[in-house]
Protein backbone atom coordinates (compact mmCIF):
# COMPACT_ATOMS: atom_id res chain seq x y z
CA UNK A 1 0.00 0.00 0.00
CA UNK A 2 1.74 3.21 -1.00
CA UNK A 3 2.40 5.89 1.97
CA UNK A 4 0.56 8.40 0.26
CA UNK A 5 -2.59 6.48 0.05
CA UNK A 6 -4.46 8.39 2.81
CA UNK A 7 -3.41 11.54 1.26
CA UNK A 8 -5.19 10.78 -2.10
CA UNK A 9 -8.32 9.81 -0.04
CA UNK A 10 -8.31 12.75 1.62
CA UNK A 11 -7.56 15.16 -1.81
CA UNK A 12 -10.64 13.14 -3.63
CA UNK A 13 -13.05 13.41 -0.15
CA UNK A 14 -12.07 16.89 -0.07
CA UNK A 15 -12.85 17.90 -3.77
CA UNK A 16 -16.29 15.83 -3.46
CA UNK A 17 -17.23 18.58 -0.71
CA UNK A 18 -16.16 21.25 -2.65
CA UNK A 19 -18.07 19.62 -6.44
CA UNK A 20 -20.80 18.44 -4.92
CA UNK A 21 -21.31 22.11 -2.68
CA UNK A 22 -21.99 20.37 0.42
CA UNK A 23 -23.28 22.57 3.56
CA UNK A 24 -22.21 22.75 7.08
CA UNK A 25 -24.27 19.59 8.85
CA UNK A 26 -24.65 17.42 5.79
CA UNK A 27 -23.64 13.88 6.72
CA UNK A 28 -20.30 12.88 5.67
CA UNK A 29 -18.78 9.26 5.22
CA UNK A 30 -17.61 6.87 8.20
CA UNK A 31 -14.40 5.58 8.98
CA UNK A 32 -16.20 2.24 7.95
CA UNK A 33 -17.94 3.52 4.76
CA UNK A 34 -14.33 5.16 3.86
CA UNK A 35 -12.77 1.49 4.43
CA UNK A 36 -15.40 0.08 2.62
CA UNK A 37 -15.10 2.33 -0.75
CA UNK A 38 -11.47 2.74 -0.79
CA UNK A 39 -10.27 -0.53 0.74
CA UNK A 40 -8.30 0.25 3.27
CA UNK A 41 -7.63 -0.48 6.89
CA UNK A 42 -9.63 1.17 9.95
CA UNK A 43 -6.22 3.16 10.56
CA UNK A 44 -5.86 5.16 7.19
CA UNK A 45 -9.98 5.61 7.25
CA UNK A 46 -9.23 7.22 10.82
CA UNK A 47 -6.06 9.38 9.41
CA UNK A 48 -8.14 10.34 6.51
CA UNK A 49 -10.76 11.59 8.56
CA UNK A 50 -8.16 12.86 11.12
CA UNK A 51 -6.58 14.83 8.27
CA UNK A 52 -10.34 16.17 7.09
CA UNK A 53 -10.70 17.56 10.79
CA UNK A 54 -7.98 19.29 10.99
CA UNK A 55 -8.32 21.28 7.76
CA UNK A 56 -11.32 22.52 9.19
CA UNK A 57 -14.01 20.32 6.27
CA UNK A 58 -15.66 17.91 8.88
CA UNK A 59 -16.22 17.71 12.32
CA UNK A 60 -16.77 14.21 14.33
CA UNK A 61 -19.32 13.80 16.95
CA UNK A 62 -19.00 11.04 19.48
CA UNK A 63 -21.82 8.54 19.38
CA UNK A 64 -23.60 10.86 16.33
CA UNK A 65 -20.96 10.50 13.30
CA UNK A 66 -19.09 13.04 11.04
CA UNK A 67 -20.59 16.16 9.46
CA UNK A 68 -19.20 18.84 7.42
CA UNK A 69 -18.38 21.68 9.27
CA UNK A 70 -17.20 23.92 6.33
CA UNK A 71 -19.41 25.10 3.25
CA UNK A 72 -17.82 24.48 -0.09
CA UNK A 73 -19.52 27.96 -1.45
CA UNK A 74 -20.12 30.57 1.23
CA UNK A 75 -23.71 31.35 2.31
CA UNK A 76 -24.73 34.88 3.32
CA UNK A 77 -25.92 35.44 6.76
CA UNK A 78 -26.58 38.53 8.94
CA UNK A 79 -26.53 38.65 12.42
CA UNK A 80 -28.46 41.59 13.69
CA UNK A 81 -28.06 42.80 17.24
CA UNK A 82 -30.92 44.71 17.85
CA UNK A 83 -34.13 43.67 15.63
CA UNK A 84 -36.60 46.75 17.31
CA UNK A 85 -34.21 49.64 17.47
CA UNK A 86 -35.67 49.81 21.42
CA UNK A 87 -32.39 48.14 23.25
CA UNK A 88 -29.90 51.03 23.59
CA UNK A 89 -27.67 49.59 20.86
CA UNK A 90 -25.50 51.99 18.86
CA UNK A 91 -26.05 52.57 15.43
CA UNK A 92 -22.85 52.39 14.27
CA UNK A 93 -20.48 48.74 14.92
CA UNK A 94 -17.54 50.96 15.84
CA UNK A 95 -19.54 52.37 18.87
CA UNK A 96 -19.97 48.92 20.48
CA UNK A 97 -16.91 48.90 22.17
CA UNK A 98 -19.10 49.88 25.81
CA UNK A 99 -20.76 46.34 25.21
CA UNK A 100 -18.37 43.77 26.18
CA UNK A 101 -20.73 41.33 25.84
CA UNK A 102 -21.99 42.02 22.52
CA UNK A 103 -18.48 42.21 21.17
CA UNK A 104 -17.61 38.42 22.71
CA UNK A 105 -20.58 37.52 21.44
CA UNK A 106 -19.93 38.73 17.86
CA UNK A 107 -16.52 37.55 17.67
CA UNK A 108 -17.38 34.29 18.54
CA UNK A 109 -19.68 34.41 15.80
CA UNK A 110 -17.14 35.63 13.38
CA UNK A 111 -15.02 32.83 14.27
CA UNK A 112 -17.57 29.95 14.20
CA UNK A 113 -18.44 31.89 10.38
CA UNK A 114 -14.67 31.64 9.48
CA UNK A 115 -14.46 27.84 9.89
CA UNK A 116 -17.72 27.11 8.75
CA UNK A 117 -17.05 29.12 5.18
CA UNK A 118 -20.09 31.27 5.80
CA UNK A 119 -20.35 34.80 5.00
CA UNK A 120 -21.38 36.84 7.96
CA UNK A 121 -22.47 40.51 8.11
CA UNK A 122 -23.31 42.39 11.40
CA UNK A 123 -26.22 44.57 11.93
CA UNK A 124 -26.59 46.66 14.69
CA UNK A 125 -30.62 47.08 13.93
CA UNK A 126 -33.37 46.05 11.84
CA UNK A 127 -36.76 49.18 12.19
CA UNK A 128 -38.76 48.13 9.28
CA UNK A 129 -40.58 45.12 7.49
CA UNK A 130 -38.91 45.15 4.10
CA UNK A 131 -36.04 42.11 4.54
CA UNK A 132 -37.36 39.43 2.54
CA UNK A 133 -35.28 36.10 1.30
CA UNK A 134 -32.30 36.75 3.54
CA UNK A 135 -30.88 34.25 5.90
CA UNK A 136 -30.78 36.14 9.71
CA UNK A 137 -29.70 35.35 12.92
CA UNK A 138 -31.19 37.61 15.39
CA UNK A 139 -29.63 38.11 18.62
CA UNK A 140 -32.59 38.02 21.42
CA UNK A 141 -32.81 40.55 23.82
CA UNK A 142 -35.66 41.38 26.60
CA UNK A 143 -37.36 43.92 24.31
CA UNK A 144 -38.05 41.75 20.96
CA UNK A 145 -41.87 42.20 19.81
CA UNK A 146 -42.64 38.52 19.34
CA UNK A 147 -45.01 39.80 16.31
CA UNK A 148 -42.13 41.58 14.60
CA UNK A 149 -40.69 38.37 14.80
CA UNK A 150 -43.05 36.06 13.67
CA UNK A 151 -43.73 38.55 10.34
CA UNK A 152 -39.71 38.64 9.78
CA UNK A 153 -39.82 34.64 9.75
CA UNK A 154 -42.50 34.54 7.88
CA UNK A 155 -40.07 36.10 4.94
CA UNK A 156 -36.59 35.20 5.98
CA UNK A 157 -34.56 32.06 7.43
CA UNK A 158 -34.64 33.02 10.72
CA UNK A 159 -33.14 31.52 14.30
CA UNK A 160 -33.35 33.19 17.17
CA UNK A 161 -29.64 33.06 19.46
CA UNK A 162 -28.30 33.61 22.52
CA UNK A 163 -31.88 33.39 24.03
CA UNK A 164 -33.25 32.19 27.37
CA UNK A 165 -36.67 31.29 26.76
CA UNK A 166 -38.59 28.93 24.48
CA UNK A 167 -39.97 30.75 21.34
CA UNK A 168 -42.63 29.32 19.02
CA UNK A 169 -42.57 29.01 15.55
CA UNK A 170 -38.73 29.52 15.33
CA UNK A 171 -35.54 28.15 15.18
CA UNK A 172 -33.77 29.28 18.34
CA UNK A 173 -30.61 28.31 20.18
CA UNK A 174 -30.53 28.90 23.97
CA UNK A 175 -28.29 29.25 26.84
CA UNK A 176 -28.96 26.91 29.80
CA UNK A 177 -29.27 29.65 32.48
CA UNK A 178 -30.73 27.01 34.82
CA UNK A 179 -28.55 24.07 34.51
CA UNK A 180 -25.34 26.63 34.48
CA UNK A 181 -26.54 28.58 37.91
CA UNK A 182 -27.05 24.65 39.06
CA UNK A 183 -23.58 23.87 38.39
CA UNK A 184 -22.27 27.15 40.23
CA UNK A 185 -24.48 26.15 43.05
CA UNK A 186 -23.99 22.69 43.25
CA UNK A 187 -19.95 23.38 43.43
CA UNK A 188 -20.25 25.53 46.13
CA UNK A 189 -22.37 22.87 48.15
CA UNK A 190 -20.23 20.00 47.28
CA UNK A 191 -17.16 21.58 49.24
CA UNK A 192 -19.25 22.47 52.49
CA UNK A 193 -20.95 25.73 52.00
CA UNK A 194 -23.76 26.47 53.85
CA UNK A 195 -24.30 30.15 54.18
CA UNK A 196 -24.25 30.98 50.56
CA UNK A 197 -24.68 34.53 49.48
CA UNK A 198 -26.13 35.27 45.89
CA UNK A 199 -25.42 38.96 44.12
CA UNK A 200 -27.30 39.89 40.65
CA UNK A 201 -28.93 41.98 39.08
CA UNK A 202 -33.05 42.49 38.88
CA UNK A 203 -34.52 39.52 40.46
CA UNK A 204 -37.61 39.85 38.42
CA UNK A 205 -35.35 39.89 35.21
CA UNK A 206 -36.11 36.70 32.38
CA UNK A 207 -32.26 36.19 32.32
CA UNK A 208 -31.90 36.09 36.14
CA UNK A 209 -35.24 33.79 37.48
CA UNK A 210 -33.31 30.64 36.32
CA UNK A 211 -30.87 31.40 38.45
CA UNK A 212 -33.00 32.35 41.22
CA UNK A 213 -34.61 29.32 40.95
CA UNK A 214 -31.80 26.92 40.55
CA UNK A 215 -30.23 28.40 43.84
CA UNK A 216 -33.00 28.05 45.80
CA UNK A 217 -34.05 24.57 44.25
CA UNK A 218 -30.42 23.12 44.64
CA UNK A 219 -30.23 24.88 48.61
CA UNK A 220 -33.42 22.83 49.32
CA UNK A 221 -32.24 19.94 47.96
CA UNK A 222 -29.25 19.68 50.02
CA UNK A 223 -31.19 20.45 53.38
CA UNK A 224 -29.86 23.45 53.35
CA UNK A 225 -32.46 26.61 54.70
CA UNK A 226 -33.14 29.41 51.94
CA UNK A 227 -32.31 32.80 53.38
CA UNK A 228 -33.63 36.17 51.25
CA UNK A 229 -31.60 38.04 53.62
CA UNK A 230 -28.24 36.45 51.35
CA UNK A 231 -30.04 37.74 48.11
CA UNK A 232 -28.99 41.01 46.76
CA UNK A 233 -29.73 43.10 44.18
CA UNK A 234 -27.39 45.08 41.88
CA UNK A 235 -30.15 46.72 39.06
CA UNK A 236 -27.66 48.54 37.23
CA UNK A 237 -24.30 46.47 37.65
CA UNK A 238 -22.49 49.38 39.29
CA UNK A 239 -18.90 48.95 41.34
CA UNK A 240 -20.76 51.13 44.12
CA UNK A 241 -24.03 48.82 43.87
CA UNK A 242 -21.83 45.58 44.08
CA UNK A 243 -20.21 46.44 47.08
CA UNK A 244 -22.87 47.85 48.91
CA UNK A 245 -24.41 44.63 48.21
CA UNK A 246 -21.12 42.52 49.91
CA UNK A 247 -21.41 45.10 52.41
CA UNK A 248 -24.81 44.52 53.85
CA UNK A 249 -23.91 40.55 53.16
CA UNK A 250 -20.44 40.48 55.11
CA UNK A 251 -22.67 42.82 57.91
CA UNK A 252 -24.92 39.92 58.72
CA UNK A 253 -25.59 38.32 61.81
CA UNK A 254 -24.22 34.88 60.47
CA UNK A 255 -21.90 36.23 57.36
CA UNK A 256 -21.24 33.80 53.71
CA UNK A 257 -18.99 31.68 53.36
CA UNK A 258 -19.50 31.33 50.02
CA UNK A 259 -21.25 34.08 46.62
CA UNK A 260 -22.58 32.72 43.89
CA UNK A 261 -22.32 36.09 41.29
CA UNK A 262 -25.08 36.42 38.63
CA UNK A 263 -22.41 36.98 36.39
CA UNK A 264 -18.62 37.45 35.84
CA UNK A 265 -18.71 40.87 35.82
CA UNK A 266 -20.22 40.91 39.52
CA UNK A 267 -18.13 38.58 40.74
CA UNK A 268 -14.37 40.34 39.36
CA UNK A 269 -15.83 43.27 40.85
CA UNK A 270 -16.67 41.05 43.99
CA UNK A 271 -13.05 39.74 43.99
CA UNK A 272 -12.20 43.79 44.06
CA UNK A 273 -14.00 44.07 46.93
CA UNK A 274 -12.60 41.70 49.03
CA UNK A 275 -8.98 42.21 48.08
CA UNK A 276 -9.22 46.11 48.93
CA UNK A 277 -10.83 44.73 52.52
CA UNK A 278 -8.08 42.61 53.13
CA UNK A 279 -11.11 39.86 52.82
CA UNK A 280 -9.06 36.53 51.45
CA UNK A 281 -10.86 34.84 48.78
CA UNK A 282 -10.61 31.64 48.92
CA UNK A 283 -9.42 31.32 52.66
CA UNK A 284 -12.54 33.30 54.32
CA UNK A 285 -15.06 33.84 50.59
CA UNK A 286 -15.15 31.50 47.96
CA UNK A 287 -16.67 33.21 44.81
CA UNK A 288 -17.65 31.83 41.41
CA UNK A 289 -19.28 33.39 38.59
CA UNK A 290 -21.18 32.87 35.59
CA UNK A 291 -20.37 33.83 31.96
CA UNK A 292 -16.22 32.71 31.83
CA UNK A 293 -16.17 36.15 30.91
CA UNK A 294 -11.91 36.19 29.19
CA UNK A 295 -10.74 38.33 32.48
CA UNK A 296 -11.79 35.04 34.31
CA UNK A 297 -8.77 33.31 34.14
CA UNK A 298 -6.13 36.29 34.35
CA UNK A 299 -7.57 37.63 37.63
CA UNK A 300 -5.92 36.52 40.62
CA UNK A 301 -7.09 34.61 42.33
CA UNK A 302 -8.28 32.71 39.13
CA UNK A 303 -12.46 33.12 38.86
CA UNK A 304 -14.07 29.55 39.12
CA UNK A 305 -17.09 30.25 36.82
CA UNK A 306 -19.76 28.38 34.67
CA UNK A 307 -18.80 28.88 30.63
CA UNK A 308 -22.36 29.23 28.59
CA UNK A 309 -20.10 28.04 25.33
CA UNK A 310 -21.04 31.13 23.65
CA UNK A 311 -18.48 28.78 20.77
CA UNK A 312 -21.15 25.84 21.00
CA UNK A 313 -24.09 28.47 20.66
CA UNK A 314 -22.68 30.43 17.63
CA UNK A 315 -21.79 26.85 16.08
CA UNK A 316 -25.29 25.45 16.57
CA UNK A 317 -26.87 28.71 15.31
CA UNK A 318 -24.96 29.02 12.03
CA UNK A 319 -25.61 25.18 11.39
CA UNK A 320 -29.46 25.50 11.44
CA UNK A 321 -28.94 28.58 9.28
CA UNK A 322 -27.39 27.05 7.02
CA UNK A 323 -29.28 24.47 6.71
CA UNK A 324 -32.32 26.24 6.37
CA UNK A 325 -31.01 28.37 3.58
CA UNK A 326 -30.05 24.41 1.69
CA UNK A 327 -34.01 24.18 2.29
CA UNK A 328 -33.88 21.69 5.28
CA UNK A 329 -36.93 24.08 7.30
CA UNK A 330 -37.57 21.90 10.10
CA UNK A 331 -38.03 24.10 13.00
CA UNK A 332 -35.19 23.29 15.99
CA UNK A 333 -35.08 24.58 20.10
CA UNK A 334 -31.57 23.72 21.06
CA UNK A 335 -30.49 24.50 24.38
CA UNK A 336 -26.57 24.77 25.00
CA UNK A 337 -25.23 22.67 28.08
CA UNK A 338 -22.69 25.04 29.90
CA UNK A 339 -19.60 23.62 31.62
CA UNK A 340 -18.43 24.01 35.29
CA UNK A 341 -14.66 25.50 35.04
CA UNK A 342 -13.32 24.86 38.38
CA UNK A 343 -10.22 27.68 39.21
CA UNK A 344 -8.73 29.50 42.65
CA UNK A 345 -11.92 31.45 43.81
CA UNK A 346 -13.38 28.61 45.66
CA UNK A 347 -12.46 26.36 48.54
CA UNK A 348 -13.74 24.79 51.64
CA UNK A 349 -15.40 27.16 54.44
CA UNK A 350 -12.73 27.67 56.90
CA UNK A 351 -12.41 25.84 59.98
CA UNK A 352 -14.60 27.74 62.70
CA UNK A 353 -16.54 29.62 60.16
CA UNK A 354 -20.01 29.78 60.90
CA UNK A 355 -21.91 27.68 58.32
Amino acid sequence: MSKTLWKTIVGTLRAEITDNDMRVGERFSSRDEICSRFDVSTITARRVLDELEAEGWVKKYKYRGTFVARNASPVSVNLILDCSGSNGIPSEISALQSFPRLIRIIDEFKSAADRSGVDLQVITRVYNNDINGQNLIVLDNYDLPRDLLKLTCSKNNVVLTHAVNKAEHVNAVRLDMDKGARLAVKHLVSLGHKRIGFVLTKVTDDWQIPRCIAYEEVLKRNGIAFDWHLIKETINLGRAEICTAMDRLMKLEQPPTAVFAGNDEIALTIIQYCRERNIDVPGKLSIVGLDNNPDASIVSPGLTTVDNRLDLMAEETLRIIVAADDGRKEIRDVLIPPELIIRESTAPPAVGSLI
